[in-house]
């Protein structure tokens, strides 16, 4: 929908205000990593009529150790549904062991008040357990919300959004080295990401030999010229 490049000497925050000023995401939701979880950014986001869903770490601390404390207390006091709500995923086989994500969500008014952050009314804590042969580990990740769904629903959004990761920017690394691109001057960065975008998405919309992985299309059509032909006109 929409890409700025960062000066040299700014960072993703004021990208991201720029970047909300050119899209009209008014009725939408925006899922955004922890390093946008700024006042201002969510100050932006509801004025333009949409809502947010922000990861909080430790670079905001104080909120982040205020959800978690809050989830801790809710576990130990096994508060009545209404009070909060709880979603357990099917457990699904990954990569040689068993993952199972769990949302619990909660008011989050309060944090509103004592954080003095516009907008909050849910606060949402991820969790992922991997079940292994020997043993099991879990992580938890904390997002706040202006606005207020079921647990299932905030799963599924917080699912989606790392799927841009996965899918996307994972892709670009792995199947064209973008990390280690050695074009640097003036716009060929940008040019280069552009067309890496391009044809990854040709690689993937491709009916042809379906079976085969993004990466061994792109290898197949460096070496075929009619397999090349039939990603870039038939699809």
């Amino acid at each position: 929908m929409g890409e700025l490049v960062t000066e040299e000497k700014s960072n993703e925050i004021t990208a991201i205000l720029a970047l909300l000023d050119l899209l009209d995401v008014s009725g939408d939701i925006v899922t955004i990593d922890a390093m946008g979880c700024q006042r201002k950014i969510a100050d932006k986001i509801l004025s333009k009529k949409a809502d947010y869903v922000l990861a909080v770490k430790d670079n905001q601390a104080a909120m982040y150790e205020a959800i978690r404390d809050h989830f801790d207390w809710l576990d130990k006091e096994h508060l009545p549904p209404d009070t909060c709500e709880h979603w357990v995923d099917k457990p699904k086989q990954d990569h040689g062991r068993t993952e199972q994500r769990e949302v619990v969500t909660a008011p989050g008014e309060w944090l509103a008040v004592d954080a003095d952050w516009p907008g909050i009314r849910t606060i949402i804590r991820y969790r992922c357990t991997r079940i292994y042969a020997d043993g099991e580990s879990s992580y938890d990740r904390y997002y706040i919300s202006s606005f207020d769904t079921d647990a299932e629903g905030f799963g599924y959004l917080i699912r989606n959004h790392w799927s841009i990761e996965n899918r996307l920017h994972w892709m670009l690394d792995v199947v064209f080295r973008e990390d280690a691109a050695r074009a640097r001057k003036d716009n060929s960065p940008l040019n280069m990401n552009v067309l890496r975008k391009a044809a990854l998405a040709r690689l993937k919309m491709t009916a042809t030999n379906k079976k085969l992985s993004v990466r061994r299309k792109s290898l197949k059509a460096a070496l075929d010229i009619n397999f090349l032909h039939r990603i870039l006109l038939d699809g």
